[in-house]
């Protein structure tokens, strides 16, 4: 589907969240999502390493998740760490992802059965003669 990289992995997911939140004064991050951020250390337009680290040293509670925002998918490549040289270290490795998701780390996630878990929807947004409409599978 033409333009699904702008919600299926985490690099667009992020920044069009963020885009949408921010245009509407929303703040994301108090309510419905970890605080999150994108780490390039290459492109001053979309890093935000700066911004992480400035956060970074104003809180105590310092244990993050840092994601691989490429070719990543059920854990792999994921780091937990509290230490910021490790983290800006691990996140510096360019040759093995050009970018990296750095969320604030949730201490007591919802858990099923004391697992975390998520959830996975299948949809189909279409437009025929100008109208936009959306199918959901029932059985996720």
């Amino acid at each position: 589907m033409e333009n699904n990289k702008e919600i299926c992995n985490k690099e667009g997911l992020h920044r069009n969240l963020k885009e949408y939140y921010v245009n509407n004064k929303i703040d994301i991050f108090k309510s419905l999502l970890p605080l999150t951020f994108h780490v390039t250390h290459n492109d001053p337009i979309t890093d935000e390493w700066d911004e992480f680290e400035n956060y970074y040293k104003s809180i105590n509670e310092k244990v993050w998740i840092i994601k691989p925002g490429t070719n990543s998918n059920k854990g792999y490549g994921i780091k937990v760490s509290n230490n910021i040289k490790d983290i800006k270290d691990y996140t510096s490795n360019v040759e093995k992802h050009s970018y990296w998701i750095v969320q604030k780390y949730i201490e007591r996630p919802m858990l099923i059965q004391n697992r975390k878990f998520d959830i996975r929807i299948y949809g189909l947004i279409s437009t025929i003669h100008g109208r936009m409409q959306a199918y959901f599978f029932k059985h996720c």
